[in-house]
């Protein structure tokens, strides 16, 4: 996230974490200590891990999902990527 309304911000967390994590969806990173040393630095970062790519995709496209994400999409600006990881087994 960029920038954000608390406010704004806490509707969407409660609004959002049950739906995220009924994708699947693991919370790895929320906040906390962080240096940016090249590019744009994020006021906050929040990283999640689904089962899969495709898994996260659908979380992202569920009308449940884009309705929580309604409720601060006026006061937050972010950025917003969805990543397929590897597996190092």
């Amino acid at each position: 996230t960029l920038s954000s309304s608390s406010a704004a911000s806490d509707v969407y967390k409660r609004q959002v974490t049950p739906i995220i994590k009924g994708y699947g969806g693991r919370p790895l990173v929320r906040g906390g200590n962080h240096q940016t040393f090249d590019g744009d630095d994020f006021m906050r970062t929040v990283v999640w891990e689904f089962p899969s790519y495709e898994q996260a995709l659908k979380c992202h496209k569920s009308k449940e999902y884009q309705a929580g994400w309604s409720l601060a999409s006026e006061t937050t600006t972010r950025h917003m990527q969805i990543v397929e990881g590897f597996n190092t087994g």
